[in-house]
C-alpha cells in the first residue's frame, strides 16, 4: 500500500473545500432565498468538489490505492454541471419552486454516457490504480491516451455549450433589469465573472492536456495549482449564492418578455389616449425627476396596471423603462447645459437634480445616448455657440 503523504497544495485545497460545505450548509439554510434553487446550486457544486478532491488530493496523497473505485467517477459525473448551472439561473431568475418535465430533458446526456462508459466506470480496484499510475508517470497506452481524450473532449464541449448558453442568458437577463434592481445585478455579475473564469480554467485545462498527448508533459502539472485556484472562485461564488435572496424583479420580467410576444394588454383605441397621457407625465410634469422614480409610480400615474405599461413602453416606446427615463433625464441635462451661462458646471448636482442617484449612472447613461461625456457635450455646445 502507497504511503499517504500531505503537503501545501492539499492542504489548501481540502480547507477550501470544508469552506464549500459550509457554504452549502449556508445556502440551503437561507430562508429569504429560493430553497429549490439553492438547492440546485448545491448539487452543482458536488461534482466540481468531487473533481477538485480528486485531482488535488486523492491523486497525490495515495489515497486513490485505498479507493480505488473513486477514479473515473468525478470525471463522468461533469456532465452533471452545465444542466445544474443553467437550471439554477432558470429557477432563480424565474421565481419558480420546481423544476418541469420537459427541464429534466437537460440530464438525458448524462444517463446515456453512464450507461454507454458503465464498462469503464465499473472495472476492478486493480485496473484503475493501473490506470491511475500510469497518467501520473506519464506510461500510459497510445490507444488509452486516445479513447480517454475522446472522453476528456466530449465532456468538455457539453460542459462549454451550458456555460455559454448560462452566460448568453444572464447578460439578457441583466438587460431586461429595471435600474432599482443594482444588488441583482451585483449577484448576476459575480455569477457572470465566475462562468468566464470556468471557461477559462477548462481553457488552461485543455492546454494542459494537449502538452500530455504531443509534448510529454508529465499530467501532475495541471493537478497541483488549478485545484487551489478553482477552489478559491468556487468558495466566492458559493458565499455569494448563500446569503443572496430571492431575485423578486424575475416574475415581472418574465411576464413583461411574454406579454410583447402574445396578444396586445390594451385596446387599440385605448393606446394612443395613454401614449399621450405617458408624454405628458414625463415632459410637463417631470416625474422622472424622482431619484426612486419606478416602472410602477409610471403606471400608478397614467392610471394602468405595471404588465400595460411594461408592453406600452415596449411595443409603441420602443424601450425598457430604463432606457426610457434615463433617455429623458439626459435630454433635461442637455437643456440645462444649454441654458446655464456658468462655465464652473458642477455636472454630477445636475444630474442628482435629474433623479439620478449616482455619479457612475449619470455619466454611463450620458455617455451612451450622447456618445460623449457630459464635459465634453458642453465644450462642443459652447464652441458651436461662438461660431454661430
Amino acid at each position: 500500500m502507497a504511503q499517504i503523504n500531505l503537503d501545501i497544495y492539499q492542504l489548501i485545497t481540502a480547507i477550501g473545500l470544508f469552506l464549500i460545505v459550509l457554504c452549502i450548509a449556508l445556502m440551503l439554510s437561507n430562508k429569504k432565498g429560493n430553497l429549490t434553487a439553492n438547492l440546485i446550486f448545491s448539487a452543482f457544486l458536488i461534482p466540481i468538489s468531487l473533481i477538485i478532491c480528486d485531482s488535488g488530493i486523492i491523486l497525490y496523497t495515495g489515497l486513490y490505492y485505498y479507493i480505488p473505485h473513486f477514479a473515473k467517477i468525478p470525471t463522468v459525473i461533469q456532465l452533471l454541471d452545465g444542466p445544474l448551472l443553467y437550471l439554477y439561473l432558470l429557477v432563480l431568475t424565474q421565481g419558480k419552486e420546481k423544476l418541469n418535465r420537459y427541464q429534466l430533458l437537460h440530464f438525458i446526456p448524462f444517463v446515456l454516457f453512464i450507461y454507454l462508459y458503465s464498462h469503464i466506470l465499473f472495472q476492478s480496484g486493480d485496473a484503475k490504480i493501473e490506470y491511475v499510475y500510469a497518467w501520473l508517470n506519464g506510461t500510459i497506452k497510445t490507444e488509452e491516451m486516445i479513447r480517454e481524450g475522446i472522453l476528456f473532449g466530449i465532456i468538455l464541449m457539453h460542459i462549454l455549450f451550458y456555460l455559454f448558453l448560462s452566460l448568453r442568458y444572464i447578460i439578457t437577463y441583466q438587460n431586461k433589469m429595471m435600474p432599482e434592481h443594482t444588488i441583482n445585478k451585483k449577484f448576476l455579475a459575480w455569477l457572470k465573472l465566475f462562468i468566464c473564469f470556468f471557461i477559462a480554467t477548462i481553457v488552461v485545462t485543455v492546454v494542459f492536456s494537449v502538452g500530455v498527448f504531443f509534448f510529454e508533459i508529465r499530467f501532475s502539472i495541471v493537478y497541483r495549482i488549478l485545484p487551489i485556484i478553482t477552489t478559491a472562485s468556487i468558495c466566492i461564488v458559493a458565499f455569494f449564492v448563500a446569503i443572496q435572496s430571492d431575485i423578486h424583479v424575475s416574475i415581472d420580467v418574465q411576464k413583461q418578455i411574454r406579454n410583447t410576444d402574445q396578444h396586445p394588454l390594451l385596446h387599440k383605441s385605448e393606446i394612443n389616449r395613454i401614449v399621450l397621457m405617458v408624454n405628458r407625465v414625463m415632459e410637463q410634469e417631470k416625474i422622472f425627476k424622482e431619484a426612486d422614480f419606478t416602472l410602477s409610480d409610471l403606471a400608478i400615474k397614467v392610471g394602468l396596471t405595471r404588465n400595460q405599461m411594461s408592453y406600452i413602453l415596449n411595443n409603441y416606446f420602443r424601450e425598457n423603462f430604463y432606457d426610457y427615463v434615463n433617455r429623458h433625464r439626459i435630454e433635461e441635462v442637455k437643456q440645462i447645459l444649454a441654458t446655464t451661462g456658468n462655465d464652473a458646471i458642477n455636472f454630477l448636482n445636475i444630474g442628482f437634480a435629474v433623479g439620478f442617484n449616482s455619479k457612475t449612472t449619470f455619466n454611463t447613461s450620458f455617455k451612451k445616448i450622447t456618445k460623449m461625456s457630459p464635459s465634453e457635450y458642453r465644450k462642443l455646445w459652447i464652441s458651436k455657440q461662438k461660431t454661430g
